[in-house]
């Protein structure tokens, strides 16, 4: 080729002569974009960009080659934040996210075990495994999860706290504890059953527990003297004379 068509090539905005360096740098700038955008390198294999990149197989691709890569793209994808040559590792980051995510938004790690995200991601699934696993875990990697916010290394502690949570949460709302044994909550957790367990177990629980619980309003460990003073109450509307309000200390004692 003369010299003026190569100079006029070389001109255009982003010429290469070799179309391998072009295809790697392509990959990487997506890949340097996903991690400034998302904080880590943990890209799905099926990922594929807005514009259609098939960045996760390209992911891939890099770990296979990563012995017979260049030393300077080693060292480009190591200085991206949460690179991973280990693809164990990687889908260990890829849970760790997502539990971070949780968290970020509910204020807690308490996931049950059978929640799935909303693109299907088992993250309940994972934390029990971590759970499981937590003997063979890395001391990096049990201290960052014992970061997130109520992580818990025991499940059955995790279920109590999300129940009083609920339960907490409803005698906020509604001023008292009397949850009828067939309610559920939005979400579909069965808090009436969970009440009834607590107040079953009332000889053996914990201590801390207990006085967590009667610090909640109306709280009782009779659900007959729930139901009577339920009863008891309705009846006072129904037959309490038009325009008289009861007095707060009635409303209190109750």
């Amino acid at each position: 080729m003369d010299s003026d068509r190569r100079q006029r090539l070389e001109a255009l905005s982003g010429w290469s002569w070799d179309v391998h360096l072009d295809t790697w740098e392509e990959g990487f700038s997506h890949l340097m974009e996903f991690s400034q955008r998302v904080g880590h390198c943990q890209v799905v294999g099926s990922y594929r960009t807005n514009d259609g990149f098939r960045l996760g197989a390209w992911v891939a691709n890099q770990r296979v080659k990563k012995e017979q890569m260049k030393l300077g793209r080693r060292d480009r994808l190591e200085a991206l934040s949460g690179w991973s040559w280990s693809v164990r590792s990687n889908q260990w980051e890829v849970g760790f996210s997502r539990l971070k995510e949780y968290s970020e938004q509910e204020g807690h790690t308490r996931v049950a075990g059978t929640y799935n995200t909303k693109d299907g991601y088992p993250l309940g699934s994972w934390v029990s495994t971590q759970r499981r696993t937590k003997e063979m875990l890395d001391h990096n990697r049990r201290t960052r999860l014992e970061a997130l916010p109520d992580w818990s290394w025991n499940a059955f502690v995790d279920k109590w706290e999300e129940g009083f949570s609920h339960l907490k949460q409803f005698a906020e709302r509604e001023g008292h504890c009397q949850v009828l044994h067939r309610y559920k909550t939005d979400n579909g957790y069965r808090l009436g059953r969970w009440v009834q367990v607590q107040r079953s177990t009332n000889d053996t629980i914990e201590s801390d527990r207990r006085q967590c619980l009667e610090a909640l309003p109306g709280w009782s460990w009779d659900v007959h003297s729930d139901a009577w003073e339920k009863g008891f109450f309705l009846s006072e509307e129904v037959f309490r004379p038009r325009g008289s309000l009861p007095s707060v200390s009635t409303l209190q004692d109750r």
